[in-house]
């Protein structure tokens, strides 16, 4: 409605410094740690670091920044790539752009169990297959918003990269998309299942320290998840190439996700506990429990985190 009623261009002008803005912060905070996990947490700990501070009398600490030279310059180089987008709306930086801002949705969302999850998708299906095949308006509002919201390739690349070669006119490009939405909304139920193989990792081995840094655990929800994400997503770009006509790409990731967990969990024989699994629900009883305990003067220790995953560990 934005778009029909009122000038593209100034709406697209106001929304490309709203997702500029953003997208700044979101690309900066993944260069960060990018380069945090490139250089390492003993070496990252060695840059100098600053800390700025607010107090308020009366109220303590309101606000407290720490920060490197390191990040100081990566914020600066988001700086600069959000700038040369505004100018030019160069396509490879909008999809830089795009990309943080979902790495950064995932990272901030999640789901509490998979049945909320397949629930989800299943609703979003319908709702994808309705705004895409029933009406244009999917569509049309996709190629006229003019902001980093969706990843877009050029159909004709190679096309193009042959004319740069012969040193003739390059084509106009002609490019593909992919909404956020497509990588938001799978992308947090495939976090949820990477969630569910790391604790049950942590109730097989309960000596190991499982933090979010750690990463060597079996991941066979996860795998399988992924797995179906990306040849859902090959699916849709290849019925899309073969009728030349724009996709529903919840069509087939939604199937493709749920389906990966499910057949995975029928295949373990763990169908029953996936299915009831909520995360943090057995963390939140036991915080509760220490809290009544406290209350009544027993000492309690805090407990670690763990699901309410029935084991099926038998005992020798």
């Amino acid at each position: 409605l934005i778009f029909k009623y009122l000038n593209k261009k100034y709406v697209n002008l106001l929304l490309s410094f709203y997702f500029g803005f953003v997208g700044c912060l979101a690309l900066s905070q993944a260069l960060v740690s990018t380069t945090r996990s490139i250089v390492g947490r003993q070496l990252w700990k060695k840059l100098p670091n600053f800390r700025l501070h607010l107090d308020q009398r009366g109220h303590g600490r309101i606000f407290k920044l720490s920060f490197t030279t390191v990040d100081v310059a990566l914020v600066a180089v988001s700086a600069l790539l959000v700038g040369v987008y505004l100018v030019t709306k160069n396509w490879i930086i909008s999809n830089l752009l795009a990309l943080a801002l979902s790495l950064n949705a995932i990272a901030l969302m999640s789901l509490d169990s998979f049945r909320t999850g397949a629930i989800m998708l299943a609703g979003l299906f319908v709702y994808d297959i309705f705004w895409v095949f029933a009406t244009p308006v999917m569509v049309s509002v996709a190629r006229s918003f003019d902001a980093p919201i969706k990843i877009v390739w050029p159909k004709n690349i190679l096309e193009a990269l042959w004319a740069l070669q012969a040193r003739e006119p390059l084509p106009k490009l002609q490019f593909t998309m992919l909404g956020l939405g497509d990588i938001v909304i799978p992308g947090i139920f495939v976090a949820l299942a990477l969630r569910y193989d790391q604790l049950v990792a942590s109730e097989a081995k309960p000596s190991v320290s499982f933090t979010k840094k750690y990463t060597r655990f079996d991941k066979p929800y996860f795998k399988a998840t992924l797995a179906a994400y990306v040849a859902g997503l090959a699916t849709t770009m290849g019925v899309m190439h073969f009728f030349k006509a724009a996709q529903p790409a919840l069509l087939y990731l939604s199937p493709a996700c749920t389906g990966a967990v499910f057949i995975t969990a029928a295949l373990r024989g763990e169908f029953k506990e996936v299915w009831i699994w909520t995360d943090g629900e057995e963390e939140e009883k036991k915080q509760e429990k220490n809290k009544e305990d406290s209350k009544n003067g027993k000492a309690s220790k805090p407990a670690p985190r763990r699901s309410n995953r029935r084991s099926t560990t038998k005992k020798e």
